[in-house]
């Protein structure tokens, strides 16, 4: 007898929107009234996943803004000056 294989990334995609989805109700309740079931497919479910996504996408937006603003500082403290032409 074998297990049901997990997806892990599924998983933590659902917990993640789960989490923020129970911060936004303020806490109320238990984290696990949030998560659906692993064979569910539900409003939960979409709704965890597109928690998730757009805090992902968030968080990803926020760390290349910080890279890019950080290469430009190193950059005008080595006194290297890039010139774009369009």
């Amino acid at each position: 007898m074998s297990l049901p294989k997990i997806d892990i990334f599924s998983l933590i995609l659902e917990i993640i929107g789960a989490f923020i989805a129970w911060a936004f109700k303020g806490f109320k309740g238990k984290l696990m009234d949030e998560i659906s079931g692993p064979y569910e497919s539900s409003r939960k479910s979409w709704r965890n996943l597109i928690i998730s996504t757009i805090f992902v996408f968030l968080v990803a937006s926020i760390v290349i803004s910080i890279q890019k603003k950080n290469e430009k500082n190193r950059e005008e403290k080595k006194g290297i000056t890039i010139i774009k032409t369009e």
